[in-house]
């Protein structure tokens, strides 16, 4: 073959060297771009009615999240939709809390000694992969949460699979507040706090070395039975696109352009 008379279509050239630039792109920037369900509608969430919450990204990748609220509020407790923002410099945060984030938030104000204690099921369509993180926010006076993490088959995932990691959050000091993940029988384990005083906004990082498919939050916010407690928890999981998922996405994308202009 005459090497010097052989040409490489100019579509199949841009097509390589888009899909190559793709390709470094998602490599570099896997790591920095996560995803936060919506949190739209928690705040009217009622016992036993499931409601479903977007969880989906800008390249196509979709999932649902589906909360489903197994006990009754008392009187003295609430559900929110706060927003925060959390920098990634100072204090320093990882990629999974770094930026402008929603979370679901269960909260209590009250004047008695109420447990302040609530359970919520959380279901998603397609198992989390196991680059995602469960960020659990303003974790840090006297507050427990007992995690049952299931598998695509509904088996309990054992505390051996999971990862604790402590995050400043939005203040400076806030990875050193004294909490932990331990275990606790007929859970995957129990995520609690030892600290006496209020700190901005610490928080909280799970992950497991299976894809979950489903858990249950037992919520207790005031498990020493303080008076005048105003305690409160805030929850959302971290997703990140896989990398091959993008490809595929742009690929099609690049199809239809294609296409456009040959017609």
């Amino acid at each position: 073959m005459n090497m010097s008379s052989f040409r490489i279509p100019r579509q199949a050239v841009s097509i390589t060297v888009a899909i190559s630039c793709l390709s470094c792109a998602v490599v570099a920037n896997a790591a920095s771009t996560y995803y936060y369900a919506s949190t739209s509608g928690f705040s009217s969430l009622t016992t036993n009615n499931p409601v479903q919450f977007a969880l989906s990204d800008d390249v196509g990748q979709f999932n649902t999240l589906t909360i489903r609220r197994l006990t009754d509020l008392s009187a003295n407790m609430s559900q929110s939709t706060p927003d925060l923002t959390f920098s990634a410099t100072a204090p320093e945060n990882p990629d999974w809390v770094a930026g402008s984030r929603s979370f679901f938030q269960v909260a209590m104000n009250t004047t008695n000694s109420s447990p302040g204690e609530a359970s919520y099921e959380l279901s998603f369509a397609t198992p989390l992969a196991t680059s995602s993180d469960l960020v659990f926010v303003d974790f840090d006076v006297q507050e427990s949460v007992s995690i049952k993490a299931y598998d695509a088959s509904d088996s309990l995932i054992p505390y051996a699979n999971i990862s604790f990691s402590r995050q400043n959050g939005q203040s400076s000091s806030g990875a050193t507040v004294p909490s932990s993940f331990d275990e606790l029988a007929g859970y995957t384990g129990r995520l609690s706090t030892s600290n006496d005083s209020s700190r901005s906004d610490p928080v909280i990082s799970l992950s497991s070395s299976v894809p979950i498919k489903r858990l249950v939050y037992d919520w207790d916010l005031n498990p020493s039975d303080r008076l005048n407690q105003n305690n409160s928890a805030r929850f959302n999981v971290a997703v990140v696109p896989e990398p091959t998922t993008c490809v595929m996405a742009f690929l099609g994308l690049y199809s239809l352009v294609l296409r456009r202009k040959r017609a």
